[in-house]
Order: structure tokens, then sequence, then C-alpha cells
């Protein structure tokens, strides 16, 4: 009984900690986010020749430190958003949605990074609409995570395949790459937050929250997020959201009425 009750004590101290531990990220988070809009705005100002003509190599230092701070707010507000899942403060402004919108606009969004690297994308939207009951910013950014990652992770010249369809009942978005690839143990923890493989930190920078956030915001949507992977050749990454049933009307309005 004395052990079982240090434990519990023991137990409620770590609880106690991991909720003051939230509890600071968050805060600390916050409150850089204004004098970091402060330096992005002065920057911006720098550039745009506020304070004089600028040298080429002036320019240059001065990108590269818009850049930073770019990433840097970038880690703050994913940071933040996994803040709010953990405190169950994230929530879902469901309605009826066509999967195929969102990804299409996805696709369009993510162009001019995919033709910078010159990488083909290659996605055929369905003919006919695929709905779900979800929240539109949420699967905007899920899917946008996902194919964000295959441009980054995948070498020039390379291809991305999008699908949109129907499997095990479900609506299925797969982003298929041919960039780097992961081994199983990789697949593995490739959730987790932080987490990055070693080849991916050569080839892209990157928080390792990410894939951490999606999986958490798919799951809201009682969904699923899978991987499959090999090293050197790729990745495909699939989502699959609860299919949302349209009925016909009033059995397509028959033409007889007794």
């Amino acid at each position: 009984e004395e052990r079982t009750r240090e434990l519990r004590e023991a137990n409620q101290k770590l609880m106690e900690l991991d909720e003051m531990k939230t509890a600071f990220v968050s805060q600390a988070s916050h409150d850089l986010r204004t004098p970091l809009a402060a330096i992005k705005g002065s920057l911006d100002n720098l550039v745009l020749g506020v304070a004089g003509d600028l040298s080429d190599k002036q320019r240059r230092i001065l990108d590269r430190a818009s850049r930073s701070v770019d990433r840097l707010t970038d880690l703050i507000n994913d940071i933040l958003d996994l803040s709010r899942i953990e405190t169950g403060r994230t929530k879902l402004e469901k309605c009826k949605i066509a999967v195929n919108t969102i990804a299409e606009s996805v696709v369009q969004e993510n162009k001019p990074a995919a033709e910078w690297k010159r990488i083909t994308i290659r996605y055929q939207n369905p003919t006919e609409p695929l709905y779900v009951y979800a929240d539109a910013g949420k699967m905007q950014r899920v899917f946008g995570e996902l194919v964000n990652n295959a441009i980054k992770y995948t070498r020039e010249e390379g291809t991305i395949d999008l699908l949109l369809d129907e499997a095990e009942g479900m609506i299925r978005f797969s982003v298929k790459d041919t960039g780097i690839g992961m081994n199983a143990e990789e697949c593995k923890r490739i959730w987790e937050r932080f987490y990055r493989t070693v080849d991916s930190q050569f080839l892209a920078k990157g928080s390792g929250l990410g894939l951490s956030i999606a999986k958490e915001l798919v799951e809201m949507h009682d969904g699923k997020i899978r991987v499959e992977s090999e090293k050197g050749k790729g990745s495909c990454f699939r989502v699959l959201l609860p299919k949302m049933e349209i009925k016909a009307r009033a059995e397509k309005e028959k033409e007889v009425v007794s």
C-alpha cells in the first residue's frame, strides 16, 4: 500500500510537471512571436531600400537573415499548434467539403517549389467530387505538409504522384515520391516529435514537427495516416478519412406521385 501511494504521488507530480512544461512552452512561444514579427518587418524594410540603396552583398545577407526568421517563425507556430492539440484547445470547424478542391489547391500552391527543382507533379482530379465532413483548413494543412515534404526530400528532376480515390470504405489521399526514402525503423519513428532521419537533415531544413501535427489532426477526424518507404527509392504517404455519404434526392424525386 505504501509503495502504491508513493507511485501515485510520483505520477501526480510528473503530470503536474508535464502541464507546467506545456504551459511554459506555449507562453514562451507566444511571447517570441511579437519580437520576431518586428525583426521581420525591419528586414523587409531594409530589403525594400527604405534606409537607402543596398549593394548585392548586403541584399544577399539580408535575404539569408529574412529566411532564417521565417524558419524560426514556422517552428514557433508548429510548437504552438502542437501545444493547442495537447491541451485540447484545437477546435475543429467541420462542414461538408469536397476533398478534390483541397487537393487541387495544395497542388497549385506547391507548383512553384516543384518547378524550381524541376520536379514533375502528376495529379488528375477525380471526375466526381469526393466528400468528407471535416475542417477544411486543417485538411489543407495535412495535405500541404505531405506534398511539401515530398518536394523537399525529392532530388531535382524527380516525380511526385498524387492520387485521390476510395479505399477501405474511406476517402484516400496518396502522395508518392521518388525521394530519399526511409528504412523500416525510420518509418516507425517518423511520427515522433522533432524526429528527423539522418538523410533528411542533409537535404533540407525542418523542425521535425510537421508529420506529428499532421497525424494528430488526421486522428482528430477519426482518420488514419500511413507510410510505406524504401531507402533510396522514395516514400508513399496515405491519408484515409471517413467518407461522407451523400443520399440521393428522395429516391431521385419519384416521377409518379400517388
